[in-house]
């Protein structure tokens, strides 16, 4: 028996949108698969049905502007461990304990 009935790849965050409307609870969203994929292999949450893989929508982008640093909903570790803002947040987190802004 097949894990997903469907596995779905839009071109743009609008058809994203449309197909998490039309799958509702049964849908899941892949960003990376860190968590999803071993849970859809464990059967985990045996109610979902389709996957809607972001990946390629330009999703990974790291910016700070006007103080708002907005991370994408793909952005990896490694994304913002290169983002000169956010890799320095990072740091300045870990030498003062204390919340920053930007």
């Amino acid at each position: 028996m097949a894990i997903l009935a469907h596995y779905l790849r839009p071109a743009t965050l609008a058809e994203a949108a449309e197909l998490l409307r039309t799958h509702g609870a049964r849908a899941r969203i892949l960003a990376g698969g860190t968590q999803l994929i071993p849970d859809l292999a464990q059967r985990t949450d045996r109610m979902v049905d389709a996957v809607v893989d972001i990946s390629r929508l330009g999703l990974h982008s790291v910016r700070a502007a006007a103080g708002v640093l907005r991370i994408g909903g793909c952005a990896t570790l490694t994304d913002l461990l290169q983002h000169e803002t956010a890799a320095g947040l990072a740091d300045e987190s870990r030498s003062s304990n204390n919340r920053t802004r930007i």
